[in-house]
Parts: structure tokens; sequence; C-alpha cells
């Protein structure tokens, strides 16, 4: 089977077969793509940070598992989701796994737009709540998911994003964004899949670790917003 490897935060693994849509299979590996997702920043919490951290995993201490592969020079203040299962339920608790979905969004074709990646079937999971050292880790998918549009030997654009799903309120990252939630996502990256009658498998290379961000209105909602407010308020005074 066509596979692309996934290792997310410590030993989340995944791949894509390419059949008439990329099959994801859950797998565990260590040392192919270790990311992890992290909190608001501490001291620009409205800045989204992307890109790996300069510790490689396999030097990072067993208690603290945050180093990443490959390394990278990015930075994070912020903490990392999950570790635990308990605590508050609000969008402050990092601790709780539970309230964090992870998730890859992906299309067929190089370079495809951020707005056009859809939410690979499968790929839903939270965050580990049950080892404080695998804190900002995504769960092992349980199931194949599947990437729409990935052919064999053709390219696909993959992404993979998290944010605070509400005690299961916000089932999809679009629907956090609409909720002004935290959320965040990584760079995407581009893939060439294994042609049909090849059976190596291409790794996720270049997946990051990345930061969430609270989410704020497009400018268009806002200026909606603003004009309907402003009607509203124009009515009530012609109507005095």
């Amino acid at each position: 089977m066509k596979k692309i490897l996934l290792i997310a935060g410590c030993l989340v693994a995944g791949s894509l077969g390419v059949q008439a849509q990329g099959v994801i299979e859950n797998m565990r590996l260590a040392g192919v793509v270790v990311m992890h997702v992290y909190s608001p920043d501490l001291t620009s919490p409205g800045t989204e940070f992307q890109g790996n951290v300069s510790l490689l995993y396999a030097s990072s201490p067993t208690t603290s598992r945050m180093g990443d592969f490959p390394t990278g020079s990015q930075t994070y203040t912020g903490t990392p989701l999950g570790g635990a299962t308990t605590g508050a339920t609000s969008p402050a608790d990092f601790a709780n796994g539970t309230l964090w979905d992870f998730a890859l969004y992906g299309a067929g074709g190089a370079n495809v737009a951020a707005g056009s990646l859809q939410l690979c079937p499968g790929s839903l999971t939270t965050f580990n709540g049950t080892q404080a050292s695998l804190a900002g880790s995504p769960l092992a998918l349980a199931t194949d998911p599947t990437v729409p549009g990935a052919a064999y030997g053709g390219q696909a654009t993959i992404q993979a994003r998290a944010w605070y799903n509400g005690g299961g309120l916000y089932t999809t990252y679009a629907a956090a964004v609409g909720a002004n939630q935290l959320a965040g996502a990584s760079a995407p990256i581009n893939l060439t899949m294994a042609a049909a009658s090849n059976f190596s498998d291409p790794n996720l290379t270049g997946l990051g670790s990345f930061s969430l961000v609270q989410s704020v209105p497009e400018p268009s909602t806002i200026a909606l917003g603003v004009m309907g407010a402003s009607a509203f308020l124009l009515r009530r005074r012609m109507s005095k």
C-alpha cells in the first residue's frame, strides 16, 4: 500500500496511500516527522507561529519529549496542548487533551490554497491525555483516513490544524474559527505521491510544529456587523 508516514509530536504516524483518494494509514514510527502544537505565544498571542524547534527529538529528555524532527529554528513560549484528561473545560485549560482537536486537511495538487483544503476523513483526533511528557502530541489515529483528490504519482497539499473543541461543540476547524475560538495550523507542505507500481512510501517531511492563535472575524464580517448596527440605530432614531 502506498503510504505517507506522519509522526505528530511523539509517535503519531500516518501514511497517505493513493487510491481513488489518498489513504492515511495509522502507524507508529519514531524519527520520521515529530512536531508539536502549542497554546498562543505568551509575548505575542495574536501571532501564529510555525516551524520546528532547534532541540532534536532524540536528544530531548524522556520526561519532556519536546524536541522535533527534523529540527528548525522556531521558539515557542506557549504551553504544549494535552498531557492530562482532567481539569477545567475552558479554552484556557491547555493541559486537558480532550478539549483540543487535531486533524489533517488536504487536497490533490501542489500549492493548493489553504482555504480550499478539505478535512481528511478519519484524521480527526484529540491530544494525548495520559502522559505529561507527551504534551503537544496528537493521539494516534484509530482508522485509515483519506485525502481528497490525491492521485498515483501526482502531488498533494497537506496541512495540520488544531482547535479548541468546546467539549464537542466545535467539530471542525472552520467552526472554531467562525466562533472566534483558539485555532492554528501548520505551514502547508507539498507531497509527491508514489506511483501505482511503486510501494515505497513518501514521508510527511516538512510538516512542522505550530501555535494556536485567537481567531478573529474577517474584515468583511466586521464591516457587515458595523453596517448592521448602524442601520439598526438609524431605524430607531427615525422611529422616534
